[in-house]
């Protein structure tokens, strides 16, 4: 599959969020390749790229992919797991909190329970012990200058079964 290919599924798609629209519309023709011709990944760090329209950029499409891989490897894991909580923890720059809400509204579908408040970066270190949750997602930006300007990213860091220990 090539890159037009994508970028043809995301001209057709009608449910696409008018941000993303936006977004989709207003990237340069140079740019389409880099944003369309594979999939966000995931590494040792998280799951880092741009913001924006595509497969390889960071959207509510990218977390609920991501999110919904992790909810696999809960429920695999027995019903122990999904009674034992997720925390979410974002920091207050752009886009942090809604990208959060959906990884949140992801798990929720799959019947994993979140904390009824989702937690400041901070906070997360604290609560995976404390808690003794299965899991944890972290939604943090950075920001880094390329070419001239300025490029927001949000660095999602999934660490299943973190705290696995009995008390």
């Amino acid at each position: 599959m090539t890159w037009n290919n994508e970028w043809n599924k995301w001209i057709n798609y009608k449910e696409l969020k008018s941000e993303l629209k936006k977004q989709r519309n207003d990237v340069a023709e140079r740019e389409r390749e880099d944003a369309f011709y594979k999939q966000l990944e995931f590494g040792t760090g998280g799951m880092r790229g741009e913001l924006g329209a595509g497969p390889n950029r960071m959207n509510i499409y990218s977390i609920r992919k991501v999110t919904a891989g992790l909810a696999q490897y809960i429920e695999r894991n027995g019903i122990e797991p999904k009674r034992r909580e997720v925390v979410i923890a974002y920091d207050s720059r752009h886009q942090s909190s809604e990208l959060a809400l959906e990884a949140a509204k992801t798990l929720g579908m799959h019947g994993i329970y979140v904390f009824q408040e989702l937690w400041r970066t901070p906070e997360l270190s604290f609560a995976v012990r404390y808690h003794r949750v299965y899991a944890s997602i972290i939604l943090q930006q950075a920001t880094e200058n390329r070419s001239e300007k300025r490029v927001q990213e949000i660095q999602a860091n999934v660490m299943s079964a973190v705290y696995n220990k009995k008390a």
